[in-house]
């Protein structure tokens, strides 16, 4: 596992988007808005 700071791009570009916490969940993001994109 690698933690590091994203880059707008780099979502931007993605294919698939999930997050994780510290409990036994893995969400995936529906979408994301930046600057009105």
């Amino acid at each position: 596992v690698k933690e590091r700071p994203i880059l707008v791009d780099e979502l931007i570009d993605a294919d698939e988007v999930f997050c994780t916490g510290t409990a036994v969940v893995v969400a995936s993001v529906g979408s994301i808005a930046h600057l009105g994109k």
